[in-house]
């Protein structure tokens, strides 16, 4: 049985849909998804196996008691149902930290359980003061992990023995016939055209709710620092606000800081991992993310990417030669680097393909990511 947090179009809900489509696919596993909270994804996982959605998407908000009542009576009764089926599973796969409330339900079937742990300490702090995270950290009996630092997190932080942390990388289900070279140049013109964006302007881009853990600050400081130095290059961020009154005070930033020409804020689109084919760079701002899908999806398109140091472990994945690291935070050097990569085509488009490369042997190859999947299962059963 697969747990999930909630179905809505974010990475680990992503990356949990790619790594059990893949197995579905390849008969490794059968599954049943279970769904904390419902959202555009929910469709996604019942073509691959039965789902039951515990909560609707705005579960809590209902502005009608009625709706209230009805949503709760309908969650115990979809609990129940789920609790019942579990029994049958040989197996429980909860996907991220925040999965704690529903783990103390299925602590008493003793069936082996693995967390894939998609968050560094931050997070992992904030859950454990809410009491969502304990349980995951200390009742699995495995703890899966995409990169080295959140290895070295668990281990170090919070105290988790070696023999309880397994591999296991993102998949992205992507082959090297799939680029499309036309799809990818059209779609960097409709998007310029649909923005105003001129053919010729430089453009560093990013993915991803518009947060402060997401650095939307750190970014927007970059961009005023560049485009005093040339107002020809451009900033885009396509993601969602987090509600209305952020998006106003982003907005009022931006006139009051003169960057309306230069600081693009699209708002979601409709997800298509060519929405990343505008961008010259891809610069992810975040201060803390463990291994962002959205940079390899920049590398699917052939986009190399920057971050800062300290963000988390996608630096291993940028290296030396997918991306350009920067040091502390600092948004001086970030902008430093965009101004010596700016007109530097050839050595730009050099990294993209490198990452590129990268990409597809690390998360792209589905032999490794079923063996690394079957080794979890093996561990598993000797709990």
């Amino acid at each position: 049985m697969v747990i999930g947090h909630e179905a809505s179009l974010s990475g680990a809900p992503v990356l949990l849909l790619n790594l059990f489509s893949l197995l579905v696919k390849k008969e490794v596993i059968d599954v049943q998804f279970v769904i904390r909270r419902g959202g555009p994804l929910a469709s996604e996982y019942k073509k691959l196996a039965p789902v039951i959605v515990l909560k609707p998407p705005k579960y809590g908000e209902e502005k009608s008691l009625f709706l209230h009542l009805l949503n709760f009576f309908q969650n115990k009764i979809k609990l129940v149902s789920v609790l019942f089926n579990a029994f049958s599973c040989d197996y429980f796969f909860f996907n991220t930290v925040v999965n704690g409330k529903l783990m103390r339900w299925f602590r008493f079937y003793k069936k082996p359980a693995v967390t894939y742990i998609h968050e560094l300490e931050k997070v992992i702090d904030l859950y454990l003061k809410q009491n969502d995270a304990l349980l995951p950290l200390t009742i699995s009996d495995l703890l899966a992990y995409p990169s080295l630092k959140t290895r070295k997190i668990l281990a170090e932080k919070y105290s988790v023995p070696d023999q309880k942390l397994v591999k296991l990388l993102y998949y992205f289900p992507f082959s090297r016939d799939q680029y499309d070279s036309p799809k990818a140049f059209k779609t960097k013109q409709n998007f310029r055209q649909r923005f105003g964006i001129k053919e010729t302007d430089f453009v560093v881009g990013a993915v991803g709710s518009v947060t402060e853990r997401k650095g939307v600050d750190l970014f927007m400081e970059v961009c005023q620092k560049v485009v005093l130095i040339d107002p020809s290059i451009k900033f885009v961020w396509i993601g969602s606000f987090e509600n209305e009154e952020q998006e106003l005070n982003v907005r009022n930033e931006i006139k009051e800081k003169q960057l309306d020409l230069n600081l693009i804020f699209t708002g979601p689109l409709t997800y298509d991992v060519y929405n990343f084919s505008p961008f010259d760079i891809f610069f992810l701002s975040s201060r803390e993310d463990t291994y962002p899908l959205v940079v390899l999806e920049a590398a699917i398109m052939k986009v190399p990417s920057m971050c800062f140091s300290g963000s988390g472990g996608i630096v291993e994945f940028i290296g030396a030669d997918g991306g350009w690291i920067i040091d502390d935070f600092s948004t001086e050097l970030a902008a430093d680097k965009i101004m010596q990569l700016y007109g530097k085509i050839n050595i730009i488009q050099s990294y993209g393909v490198t990452a590129f490369e990268k990409v597809l042997r690390l998360h792209c190859d589905e032999d490794i990511i079923v063996e690394q999947f079957k080794s979890v299962i093996a561990a598993l059963k000797e709990k």
